[in-house]
């Protein structure tokens, strides 16, 4: 067994923001009122964080040839059932606060785990949050909002999430409506240890699901 590196250090993301809790509440009722509206309801998704290399060895559990550079968060599996259903991801950009070095969104298929498109937060789009804020606000630079969804409409940064059937490059390389999905959160490298951050030194993502409501209780879902 390796001596292994310590991850935890005095320093979070809630010295960097000290009212972090207010903004990403502030920010969850922005997104719920400019993406939601009468004709979607919402759910907050659930949110964990994934074993790492020696708990899934302790437990005999498969990571996939995980190590310990990786901070991982996933929500719960939830589904699409509508071409109109969508996905918006929220949070503090960890590489913006100096806890990663670069950190992203993944949308996985949940029986085959196979993610098959990613927003890359750290490197596009980091005033993404900016118009959720009074103008002029400054911390808003520490946050992000992305979205993803079948249909993607230029209303903030986003990526469009491609169909299991059908696919040209095969059906691992998408994800179906009425199947079980999931969203993963990385953060890479903390640069002051050089391994994952600590699971607390961060302040974990978000996800909001809008599922789009259905007339007279028919099933308007894709066929795909």
């Amino acid at each position: 067994m390796p001596t292994l590196k310590p991850k935890e250090t005095d320093f979070t993301e809630f010295n960097v923001v000290p009212n972090a809790i207010g903004n990403l509440d502030h920010l969850r009722a922005e997104i719920i009122e400019r993406h939601g509206g009468p004709d979607y309801d919402h759910v907050d998704l659930a949110m964990t964080n994934w074993l790492e290399g020696y708990g899934a060895i302790a437990l005999d559990s498969d990571l996939l040839a995980d190590n310990r550079d990786a901070l991982y968060l996933r929500t719960e599996d939830f589904q699409l059932t509508t071409d109109d259903d969508f996905v918006i991801t929220y949070g503090v950009n960890h590489v913006t606060t100096g806890k990663a070095i670069f950190c992203n969104a993944s949308f996985y298929g949940s029986k085959l785990m196979n993610g098959v498109v990613a927003a890359h937060i750290s490197e596009y789009h980091q005033d993404s949050a900016a118009k959720y804020f009074p103008e002029g606000y400054e911390d808003a630079r520490y946050f992000y909002v992305w979205k993803m969804a079948r249909k993607v409409d230029g209303g903030c940064p986003a990526v469009r999430i491609p169909y299991s059937t059908g696919n040209p490059s095969g059906s691992a390389f998408g994800v179906d409506n009425n199947t079980d999905a999931l969203v993963w959160f990385r953060s890479y490298v903390d640069p002051a240890t050089h391994v994952s951050p600590a699971l607390f030194s961060i302040i974990w993502d978000r996800a909001i699901l809008f599922k789009k409501k259905t007339k007279c209780g028919c099933n308007n879902s894709s066929g795909r």
